[in-house]
């Protein structure tokens, strides 16, 4: 899956699902903001972090960032089981005007 994540590189919207340490699969979607070690990411400016994924986890090795809306989601990519690319978010509809 790393190859994948390579491959797209950063600013590329992504959905992956991985083992969580209890062994239950979860998703993240979002846009890729770093791809490398988890000791070697530094948060930016625009970073923010879901309050239980706020750090990379411990010896985690080589992370995915992927921003969602609730957060900096860190991946590591020995835990990812599928993984693809997804087009943007549809545009928000105009609201509904009343009849008159």
């Amino acid at each position: 899956m790393a190859d994948l994540f390579d491959a797209l590189g950063v600013g590329a919207r992504v959905v992956a699902r991985y083992r969580l340490p209890d062994e239950r699969l979860t998703d993240a979607l979002g846009e890729i903001v770093y791809i490398g070690s988890a000791e070697d990411y530094v948060p930016d400016a625009d970073s923010l972090h879901a309050e239980s994924e706020a750090s990379a986890p411990v010896g985690a090795g080589r992370v995915v960032v992927v921003r969602t809306r609730r957060g900096d989601v860190f991946v590591p990519t020995a835990r990812v089981t599928h993984a693809k690319p997804v087009p943007p978010p549809p545009q928000r509809r105009a609201p509904r005007r009343p009849a008159e």
